[in-house]
């Protein structure tokens, strides 16, 4: 063959854009080594090839293989039907090796249906020295058929060489690479309609580069990858295929960057399995409406995903298995009919910016990892409209939270099983169920919103063993408006901290903290600044085997109590004190259907600045055994007044109790060691009580101090003594600014079990429901005196002693107008006053 001008125009190869969602689009590498120059390098080149056959120079001998002629070493025209196989053969037959290590088709179409051979061999053992690089270099093959500069119908092998690669053509028909080395690199290159897989790579010894590729409506896999060097693959396309869209089968490296996988029969990527610790990264790729999981990655090395898109696959969208770390940033796997995202792996997992919206099944799934951070500095990471929004299991490992964003999802917003466990910044609203975590470790909660979720509560937070238990922490943080359940409520072994946190509006429970150790001298729950309100149980409810301290809570408008306390074990036997501290009003219960405030304990418990109001329950109900009880600062309005129980020292001091619906204050104290506690009243105040006004029973002395009761439609002030031991102190009681007015039985109503001493003791405006003396004293043979009283004006007698032969003192006291029923006047009665001595007078200083 000769060569010929006509026909013949410069070459200018086409590149041809890829189909990405993203915009992540990379400029193609310089080539590597022999492989497929560059458009600029070949048009430098000014060859010259014919239009359609295949071309190439040997050294600078130009050689043109056309359908028309394909023997260039012979006059004529000499056809065949396969002129690119010819011009193969050539070279293989010369055991030359084409410039550039490049065969140049010629714009047209190569059908090779019915050719001579049917298909394109390119065989490195043809060659008794097979050429350093072969590549196939078309004019352009971009996508849609008839707009393909060069396009190839049948089969191309490519076996046993060392660098190969083609470049910018259509094919229908598999490209089959195998048992080759060095580098192959596919580029421009679109592969439409084949009958059987596209692109078969296997057995490479070397790398792998694809980029631009195409490859569509294949009825088996688009591409089928195996090297042993690295594999790259850019801005490239698998999509509508009947089998995979792409698959990886080994590998030493893989990065995919700009790929789609759209609308494939199977899944969309498969990645592994790879036996070695392989490295994927896929970055700006887009993985969606697959017959089954968008993306699959299954390796023993790290994984990398950036930017990713997986959406609307009917299975799942992303399903990886590594051995190492997992990555996954600002990606979106959402609307897919199985799992957003299921993760397993060995390593530690990250994710940040990541998106799964409205799967059929989980948001996301993370098995048995080394440790799980996901975070917000990319974007928050949302999992919504989901069964289980993000669920982490099967670890013993940290998971540390920040930035995610669980909503609307059809089971709970998020489920956690790891060692430490830590939520910071964390939004979990309008699921099933807001949150579950099991923490074998320490966990913490700050600035954390669990809210509205509509059929199993908020957060539930448990840990399940004491020998991994390890301190809790709840802080800046809202549970409220959960149907179904409680606010918040933890199940713990170890030191609890709350603060700064607010339940409202939960159906049940706002806040239930049950904490069970085995240390309980040193492993505290503390409370401070909680506000739980309008919860439809009990606004506040910690029960400890550990001391309970809490300071600055406001409770109120709970449908039964509004703080409940007890420091008790398993068994229910109280072990440790409570103290509920704070400046007058600083502790607010108002409006509770039932009690405002529980303190059930052991050894001490100190309750100040507390405030109730209304309910149809105490206000204040303290029970301690074995230890004091303290109550001062403290304002109770209606509701059924304060009860305190104790078997120790008993302090009451400025307390003020109003229109209380039973016995206004109520103290139940005995110590079995007699003298060595006491109970005490200072600076008292309790008006309008439909009982009792104070009532006080027990064995230790007691002191009051400026008491007053007012407006009591029983007694004013009850004192029972019973069961003292012989050794008690004299005085027993004492009585300093005392005052009952306007009582319906007795202003004073005292049986005491020692010496009673009283200065400033007034009862008055008493009996007018009973009749009752305004002050009775009963004491067998026990010394009473009273200085300085006020017993006029009652319905009743002014006072009454029974105690024998006891030595009696009234000095400076008022006794008048006291009324009987029957009209008489009469002020008092001492029964056997032999040593009874009153001496009226009047007293300064009241």
């Amino acid at each position: 063959m000769v060569q010929r001008a006509a026909g013949l125009r410069r070459l200018a190869a086409s590149v041809m854009m890829g189909l990405c969602l993203f915009t992540g689009w990379v400029t193609p590498a310089a080539a590597e080594g022999l492989n497929p120059p560059e458009a600029g390098a070949m048009e430098e080149q000014a060859v010259l090839y014919p239009d359609p056959g295949a071309y190439f120079k040997i050294g600078s001998t130009p050689y043109a293989f056309t359908f028309a002629d394909c023997d260039p070493d012979t006059a004529g025209d000499q056809a065949c039907s396969n002129p690119i196989q010819a011009a193969v053969d050539y070279l293989s037959g010369h055991n030359a090796a084409p410039a550039g290590g490049t065969i140049y088709l010629g714009a047209g179409e190569y059908d090779l249906t019915a050719a001579t051979p049917a298909h394109v061999r390119l065989d490195g053992s043809q060659w008794q020295t097979p050429p350093a690089a072969l590549n196939l270099v078309g004019m352009g093959g971009t996508i849609g058929g008839g707009q393909a500069t060069t396009r190839l119908v049948g089969r191309i092998h490519i076996n046993f060489l060392h660098n190969w690669g083609v470049s910018d053509f259509q094919m229908k028909g598999v490209l089959n690479a195998s048992e080759n080395s060095g580098t192959a690199v596919v580029s421009g290159w679109t592969n439409i309609d084949t009958p059987d897989t596209g692109l078969i790579i296997s057995a490479q010894t070397g790398n792998v580069t694809l980029r631009d590729v195409h490859i569509s409506h294949c009825t088996g896999a688009g591409a089928h990858l195996g090297t042993d060097g690295s594999l790259e693959i850019l801005n490239s396309s698998f999509s509508g295929n009947n089998g995979p869209g792409l698959q990886v089968v080994n590998a030493q490296k893989v990065s995919l960057h700009g790929v789609s996988a759209l609308s494939n029969n199977s899944h969309g990527v498969i990645l592994g399995t790879f036996s070695t610790n392989t490295p994927v990264r896929v970055t700006f790729s887009n993985f969606s409406r697959n017959t089954f999981i968008g993306l699959i990655v299954d390796t023993q090395g790290p994984v990398y995903l950036d930017r990713v898109s997986s959406l609307r696959n009917q299975s799942g969208g992303v399903w990886i298995n590594s051995y190492a770390a997992a990555t996954i940033l600002r990606s979106a796997l959402s609307f897919n009919t199985g799992n957003g995202l299921e993760l397993w792996t060995a390593g530690k997992v990250l994710l940040d910016g990541l998106e799964v919206v409205a799967s059929w099944g989980e948001g996301a799934v993370i098995h048995a990892a080394k440790e799980v951070v996901i975070q917000d500095r990319l974007g928050p990471c949302l999992f919504q409209n989901n069964n289980v929004g993000l669920s982490v299991e099967e670890m013993s490992a940290p998971i540390r939270v920040q930035g995610l964003r669980a909503y609307q999802n059809r089971d709970t917003g998020f489920a956690f099983k790891g060692a430490n466990i830590s939520l910071n910044n964390v939004r979990s609203v309008g699921n099933l169920a807001g949150g579950h975590a099991i923490a074998n470790g320490s966990f913490s909660a700050v600035n954390v919103e669990v809210s509205g979720n509509t059929g199993f509560g908020g957060l539930q937070v448990i840990q399940e063993s004491a020998s991994t238990a390890l301190p809790v922490v709840v802080q800046r943080s809202t549970f409220s408006g959960n149907r179904g359940g409680n606010g918040l409520i933890m199940t713990l072994q170890n030191r609890a901290t709350l603060k700064d946190v607010l339940a409202v509006g939960n159906q049940f429970t706002g806040i239930f903290v049950n904490n069970q150790v085995t240390d309980v001298f040193n492993l505290p729950v503390k409370l401070q600044n909680i506000r739980t309100l309008q919860n439809g149980g009990t606004g506040l409810a910690v029960d400890s085997s550990s001391m309970i301290t809490a300071k600055g809570l406001t409770s109120s408008g709970n449908g039964q109590n509004g703080a409940y306390f007890a420091s008790r074990n398993r068994l229910g036997y109280p072990t440790q004190s409570v103290i509920v501290q704070g400046r007058a009003g600083e502790n607010s219960f108002e409006n509770n259907a039932s009690s405002a405030l529980i303190v059930v304990g052991r050894n001490r418990g100190s309750l100040s600045g507390i405030r109730t109001q209304g309910g149809d329950s105490l206000g204040i109900f303290a029970e301690i055994m074995d230890g004091d009880v303290s109550l001062q600062n403290a304002a109770v309005f209606g509701g059924t007044g304060i009860y305190l129980s104790g078997r120790g020292n008993m302090l009451v001091k400025n307390v003020q109790v109003t229109d209380s619906l039973n016995t206004g204050l109520e103290i139940n104290s005995d110590d079995i060691e007699g003298e060595s506690s006491v109970v005490k009243l200072s600076q008292v105040s309790v008006n309008r009580s439909v009982n009792h006004g104070v009532m006080v029973y027990g064995n230790q002395p007691v002191t009051m101090e400026r008491v007053s009761v007012v407006g009591s439609q029983m007694d004013g002030i009850w004192l029972s003594q019973n069961g003292l031991v012989a050794s008690m102190p004299n005085p027993a009681v004492v009585l300093r600014q005392v005052r009952a007015e306007g009582s319906g039985g007795s202003g004073l109503y005292f049986d005491v079990k020692g010496p009673l001493t009283g200065d400033y003791v007034q009862a008055r405006g008493s009996g007018l429901t009973t009749g009752e003396p305004a002050a009775f004293f009963r004491g067998v043979g026990l010394p009473f005196k009273i200085t300085c009283g006020d017993f006029s004006g009652n319905i009743g007698l002014g006072f009454r002693v029974e105690n024998g032969e006891g030595l009696i003192q009234f000095k400076n006291v008022l006794v008048g107008g006291n009324k009987l029923g029957d009209l008489t006047y009469q002020d008092w009665i001492i029964e056997l006053d032999t040593n009874a001595s009153v001496q009226m007078g009047a007293c300064t200083g009241w």
